[in-house]
């Protein structure tokens, strides 16, 4: 999996994989807090991922946790938070329609229909972007949408990945810790047998 990186200058770079080791963060409940869907925090393993809705390694991975999710169940809890890069000129706009279509429920399909149809960004209306996601007032959410106010969602986003470190999406931090590369699905496997263990010995 690689990443984009938060950079000011319109040229995105890549990262390599490194061997750098997950490092523990303290700012775990805030992860929680900011997520943009509600955490089920009975599940064995809970991953957060900082996202980009124009960065085509973010849709990957949104798409290959999904088709886990479905495979483990509620032994998963799967996560967004906001964290647009300067360098997409549809992340900010896409972030505020999320946090629009959320108003009423609609977050995740949402982020779902905005990633498949990824390579057409800001061909197309989010009103009708939202339509096709199960927004039911449609009003509501073009009012919503063309608001030019701070949203907090994305900006407690932005704000929590940067004082984290993060400068490139996707950035994924699983059960409080954080990931210089998101994990392999053998590794997020290998998480839930630990974490079963884990459990079943302190019972």
């Amino acid at each position: 999996m690689r990443r984009e990186f938060f950079a000011p200058a319109p040229q995105i770079e890549r990262a390599q994989a490194t061997d750098v080791e997950p490092r523990h963060i303290r700012e775990w409940q805030e992860v929680m807090r900011v997520a943009r869907e509600a955490p089920d925090t009975n599940a064995l393993v809970i991953v957060a991922s900082f996202v980009d809705v124009e960065c085509p390694y973010c849709k990957h991975l949104a798409q290959t946790l999904a088709e886990w999710k479905e495979r483990v169940g509620d032994d998963a809890s799967i996560l967004t938070i906001h964290f647009p890069l300067s360098q997409h000129r549809f992340a900010r706009p896409a972030a505020r329609a999320l946090e629009c279509a959320r108003l009423q429920g609609r977050f995740s399909p949402m982020l779902r229909y905005l990633f498949a149809q990824q390579d057409s960004l800001g061909l197309f209306a989010w009103t009708e972007a939202a339509r096709k996601a199960g927004v039911v007032d449609t009003v509501a959410f073009a009012t919503c949408n063309r608001a030019t106010n701070p949203i907090p969602g994305v900006e407690e986003g932005v704000a929590l990945g940067r004082r984290l470190g993060i400068k490139a999406t996707p950035t994924v931090l699983v059960n409080e810790y954080l990931y210089s590369q998101p994990p392999s699905l053998e590794e997020l496997d290998q998480m839930l047998v630990k974490e079963k263990a884990r459990r079943r010995a302190v019972r």
